[in-house]
């Protein structure tokens, strides 16, 4: 039996999180929401992932600073930047940092969900923990 893929979405826009959410779902995957840095630190303590979806600019802690959290406290977790405010020093900073990639918004969901995928192949090339 597989594990579904567990995927926390976090953006301060609802429509992005919603729009992620219907997506992801249809897809298969196991979807959860935060609205913000503070919130999805709060639900990465309780939950593993396989692969956050960070906005990089959100107020009080921003996608980098969620994106680092994650990188020290919850390795197995993959983490893709998005942003509506993309340049490329951005996206060569966000990569350098540790994001497995970077889309800017407006996204296609055939590359949201390649990212994805892209992520759980590199998982399943290196022998990848899994998320529980």
């Amino acid at each position: 039996m597989n594990i579904p893929v567990k995927v926390l979405v976090v953006d301060d826009e609802e429509e992005i999180r919603e729009l992620c959410r219907r997506v992801l779902n249809k897809e298969g995957y196991v979807v959860h929401l935060a609205g913000n840095g503070e919130e999805a630190l709060e639900i990465l303590h309780n939950n593993k992932y396989h692969v956050a979806i960070v906005d990089l600019k959100m107020p009080s802690i921003d996608g980098m600073t969620v994106m680092k959290e994650i990188k020290e406290n919850y390795p197995q977790t993959d983490v893709i930047i998005i942003t509506g405010f993309g340049t490329i020093r951005s996206a060569v900073e966000a990569i350098q940092q540790g994001a497995a990639d970077y889309l800017p918004k407006p996204f296609e969901i055939e590359e949201l969900h390649g990212a994805i995928e892209n992520c759980l192949k590199k998982k399943s090339l290196m022998g990848g923990k899994e998320a529980e």
